[in-house]
């Protein structure tokens, strides 16, 4: 097996709504400080913030494309590509909770980046790929 593809679904973490009920929950009470009519102005703005946040959110998802030792991550929400090269197995961390081992997928982290993907589909695939093709 000398390449693999796979891709991660479309997050709608619970952080994400948080923040962004957040958001929503100051800019409304700012609002209503301000004047009646304001109010109005800013509970539209919040709205189309949200709105705006969960379309993004809905929309990006990673492409994992591996070629023998290196892999090509592509973001769908700004389409902005990175090839890493020189990786070891013990640069994969996987972690699966109990929904996502039905749906065979999982959480992937890369040890020495700040890159985290969740739900990545073909799981047991990818370790086996990650097992077979990369060093220790």
């Amino acid at each position: 097996m000398n390449s693999f593809h796979t891709e991660s679904s479309p997050r709608k973490g619970q952080i994400t709504i948080f923040c962004t009920y957040l958001g929503m929950a100051l800019l409304s009470l700012l609002g209503l400080k301000v004047s009646p009519v304001t109010c109005l102005y800013f509970e539209v703005l919040v709205l189309a913030t949200m709105l705006l946040c969960f379309y993004f959110v809905s929309k990006t998802r990673w492409i994992l494309d591996f070629h023998g030792c290196s892999l090509l991550l592509t973001n769908t929400g700004n389409h902005q590509r990175y090839r890493l090269d020189k990786l070891s197995a013990a640069d994969f961390q996987f972690r699966q909770s109990t929904a996502q081992r039905r749906r065979d997928c999982c959480d992937l982290k890369l040890a020495n980046l700040l890159i985290g993907i969740y739900d990545v589909k073909d799981c047991e695939t990818l370790k086996r790929y990650v097992q077979e093709n990369f060093t220790t």
